[in-house]
């Protein structure tokens, strides 16, 4: 009896401890069951955790990087930006374009960078500071209007010493153009000669036709003036007047040459009568001369030329002979114009009878047959000869 209820004992211990095990192991599995979802639950909880965690990480990192990438991003890109301005700052040449290139240089933080685009600004600088320089001579030169101000532009170029400065650009292709502009003006600046005129007349007049050549260095400007009044220059000159003609160069260097054109003969008036009749033997002849007058040269006294008689030269009018004296009366202006010549008749007459005188008495008495008659002849005289071989004894 005792080993049954062992025995009973034994089973309900092996039933009590099923169910206990079935009963722990059921809730092993609720727990798992749990378990598994509590992980689930927790797994997406931490996931969700894990995920804001994560995205308010990454956004703290975008953050970050939001602040720390556009640094580095910033560099490259002001680099670019300030590369780019002073290349076009370099093609342009302008002040405004410098000034822009200057600012975005200076966002540059990289030292090496910065220095770089720096030295390539300086270099800009100085070939718009001498562009500017340059161009500042040029227009002083340009815009010049007498010596002073020619001598300010030249007082200029030496303070400023322009010609070194052109030789310190970096720009080639400025430089060139810049030393070519310089050279220009310097050949302007450093011409102190006058124009030179050839083709005047020696004594500033002629007959003739003038023909004037201008030589100069520079460009020159011509003005002419004919009898006082404005008028072209179309060389050779052939009409006549009286020319002033002011050669200026652009240094304002300046010729002034003067002449006269004269096509007009002088006039030749007698003074006194262009005839006279003179008494040969009594009268004298005595030479008034003659007055020139000209368009030009002053009124002058114009002598006898010659003197004719029956077209043989005589050295003047001999009043002891009778005949037909032609002075002639001739003049040259200083042009070289001949006046027309004048002629002044003299008249050289003989009408004054010969007188005959007797030698001894013009009445004797002879007796005839006692006295002879001796013929003491006579004497003729003459206002222009002795001519006893006319005398001729009638009766």
């Amino acid at each position: 009896m005792e080993g049954k209820r062992r025995y009973i004992a034994i089973i309900l211990f092996l039933v009590i401890a099923l169910m206990v095990f079935a009963f722990a192991g059921g809730d092993e599995t609720n727990n798992e069951l749990k378990g598994n979802n509590t992980n689930t639950t927790t797994n997406e909880v931490d996931q969700s955790q894990d995920n804001v965690t994560t995205n308010e990480t990454d956004d703290d990192n975008d953050q970050e990087q939001a602040v720390t990438r556009p640094v580095v991003g910033a560099v490259d890109d002001a680099y670019d930006k300030a590369l780019e301005a002073v290349i076009n700052a370099e093609d342009k040449l302008t002040k405004e374009d410098y000034e822009t290139a200057v600012g975005l240089v200076g966002d540059v933080k990289d030292e090496e960078q910065n220095d770089e685009l720096t030295e390539r600004l300086e270099q800009v600088k100085n070939t718009i500071d001498v562009t500017s320089l340059v161009n500042e001579l040029k227009e002083l030169v340009d815009t010049a209007e007498n010596k002073t101000d020619m001598q300010d532009a030249r007082g200029f170029d030496e303070e400023e010493a322009v010609e070194d400065k052109i030789a310190t650009v970096a720009n080639d292709t400025v430089k060139d153009e810049l030393t070519e502009i310089y050279e220009q003006l310097s050949k302007v600046l450093g011409d102190t000669t006058n124009p030179v005129v050839s083709g005047t007349p020696e004594n500033g007049l002629t007959n003739k036709k003038v023909e004037l050549k201008v030589d100069d260095d520079t460009e020159v400007e011509i003005e002419v003036l004919k009898n006082d009044s404005e008028d072209s220059f179309v060389t050779p000159f052939e009409l006549e007047g009286k020319y002033q003609i002011t050669v200026t160069d652009e240094a304002f260097n300046e010729t002034v040459v003067e002449f006269t054109i004269d096509l007009t003969k002088p006039v030749i008036m007698l003074n006194g009568q262009a005839s006279i009749t003179l008494e040969a033997g009594i009268d004298t002849y005595t030479e008034l001369n003659a007055v020139a007058t000209d368009n030009v040269d002053e009124e002058k006294e114009v002598v006898p030329s010659k003197v004719l008689t029956d077209s043989i030269e005589m050295p003047n009018v001999d009043t002891t002979k009778a005949g037909v004296y032609q002075v002639v009366y001739n003049h040259t202006d200083a042009a070289g114009n001949t006046a027309d010549e004048v002629i002044r008749t003299v008249n050289v007459v003989d009408t004054t009878k010969a007188v005959i005188t007797l030698n001894g008495d013009a009445e004797i008495t002879l007796e005839g047959g006692i006295d002879t008659y001796i013929e003491e002849g006579a004497t003729v005289t003459d206002n222009v000869a002795v001519i006893d071989a006319n005398l001729v004894i009638t009766g």
